[in-house]
């Protein structure tokens, strides 16, 4: 299996000039961006449903006489980011339930350009594995007076980390997700090192190795990808990528085992930004690692009891079999951190008690140092993916303690399981580089979130590149 990567977007056209009333006739679909404080223009187009409908500051759609459809879509201009992309999809659905060939832009609101020109690609995209099989519309961005670059490259992103999450998980098992990862490294010039279930066991993974060892015919791995430009300052994102997780020997109920195969989302997000950082040629060296690998049933599986020795010479209690995401990420933490990068950031869907706490219309983070606590919430309300922050308060770790191993996998009661998962994963970095840890609990909503339409929602990509993005400016701040 391949993903054209260039070929996930609809095809893009951008004028600087805004649309006339007569312009509008030549596309199938056109979304109309004014500010409420501007006069909107082609009044007479609108005059009709004006008639009709008197609150003016929600979406209004008219069908024009050749068959095409307008919304115009006011916007207050107190909107977060958030609230910008959400107004926008949801104008946007609007226009794209009738599946139009051509759909244009009619941007009169430069301050919103950039949030528009995302949320119509993101939104309009065809992934891979949906099940409607009609092309993108054509898209006529009017009124971009630059070629947001940024925009259109984080759009992508988004959607081949989409594309990814939403495969059905027997068409992405491991080799096929790595396959992937070294396709798009190749295409894109980045360097692949993939260490393989035998290399990682010679070395003494062995949280790694146990988490995955009941799948024999899909052992886990992990794949580093490299993308070095000239650059002193180097980030280091590490994506959990269970492509399948029954739950091992503790095995989930049924109810909670269908959308298992959505748990590779890490991945599909450190993917996605390395490939993404790529693109726009950014200014900083990154390192991605995918640890990719399913957690199955089998006779071999390990246990509740079981103690496992991790690469960093800790030995694990194991408790639950379900809580290998941190299993598989102490490891590759303990990997990527030897290499002291300046930033290390770990995206994972990893415990039900930040769903519990959030719900799935944010996500939940940590951070081991203000300053990153600060520029993470920066990059969260640029971006329009909201995080909340959580502490790791110390006295907290008295849940992991264990009286034959070093530390526990996790507390047996389950309480404030979001924060001592990330206590443990602590444990296992070194070189002390300052570190993010998102846990995904919005990778999937139902009905859509933000940009992002259908349950799928590819959140971190977005997030991770704001932030990126941050470092790459001319006023950057040094990572």
């Amino acid at each position: 299996m391949t993903i054209a990567y260039d070929k996930l977007l609809p095809v893009i056209k951008q004028q600087s000039k805004v649309l006339t009333a007569e312009e509008y006739k030549q596309y199938d679909a056109v979304l109309q961006i004014v500010s409420k404080q501007d006069k909107a223009p082609h009044a007479a187009l609108f005059a009709a449903l004006a008639k009709r409908r008197q609150d003016k500051e929600a979406i209004a759609l008219i069908t024009l006489a050749g068959g095409g459809s307008v919304v115009r879509l006011v916007l207050t201009g107190k909107e977060s980011c958030f609230e910008r992309q959400q107004k926008l999809r949801q104008a946007l659905g609007a226009l794209l339930a009738n599946a139009p060939r051509s759909l244009a832009l009619d941007v009169r609101n430069a301050c919103v350009l950039e949030d528009a020109v995302y949320t119509a690609l993101v939104a309009s995209a065809k992934l891979p594995a949906a099940a409607h099989k009609e092309k993108p519309p054509l898209l006529t961005i009017a009124g971009a007076s630059k070629k947001n670059n940024h925009s259109i490259a984080t759009a992508q992103a988004n959607t081949l980390a989409r594309a990814l999450i939403q495969l059905p998980p027997n068409e992405l098992p491991p080799t096929k997700f790595a396959a992937i990862a070294r396709q798009l490294a190749k295409q894109y010039g980045l360097t692949t090192t993939v260490y393989s279930a035998a290399q990682l066991q010679k070395m003494g993974a062995g949280a790694i190795c146990a988490a995955g060892r009941a799948a024999a015919e899909q052992p886990p791995q992990v794949v580093r990808l490299s993308y070095r430009p000239r650059a002193r300052q180097r980030v280091a994102l590490v994506g959990k990528g269970v492509c399948y997780d029954t739950g091992g020997v503790n095995v989930k109920p049924a109810r909670y085992m269908r959308g298992m195969g959505k748990d590779m989302a890490g991945a599909a997000v450190a993917l996605a930004t390395i490939i993404a950082a790529a693109v726009q040629k950014l200014p900083t060296g990154i390192d991605a690692w995918l640890v990719l690998a399913e957690n199955n049933i089998a006779h071999n599986a390990y246990r509740p009891d079981d103690v496992v020795t991790a690469y960093n010479g800790k030995r694990i209690e194991i408790v639950h079999s379900d809580a290998e995401g941190r299993m598989l990420l102490a490891d590759t933490l303990t990997l990527a951190s030897r290499e002291k990068p300046k930033l290390l950031m770990s995206y994972a869907t990893l415990t039900g008690t930040m769903c519990t706490a959030l719900g799935e219309r944010m996500s939940g983070f940590f951070a081991n140092s203000e300053k990153w606590r600060e520029r993470a919430l920066q990059a969260a309300e640029a971006s329009g993916e909201r995080l909340c922050y959580f502490p790791m308060p110390a006295d907290y770790k008295e849940g992991l303690k264990s009286e034959v191993a070093d530390i526990l996998q996790c507390s047996e009661e389950g309480n404030a399981d979001h924060i001592l998962a990330a206590l443990f994963l602590n444990e296992f970095i070194e070189n002390k580089p300052a570190w993010l840890h998102v846990d995904l609990s919005a990778a999937v909503c139902k009905g859509g979130l933000g940009a992002a339409p259908g349950n799928v929602t590819g959140f971190g990509v977005a997030w991770t590149l704001a932030l990126l993005a941050q470092q790459s400016n001319g006023a950057a701040r040094e990572i």
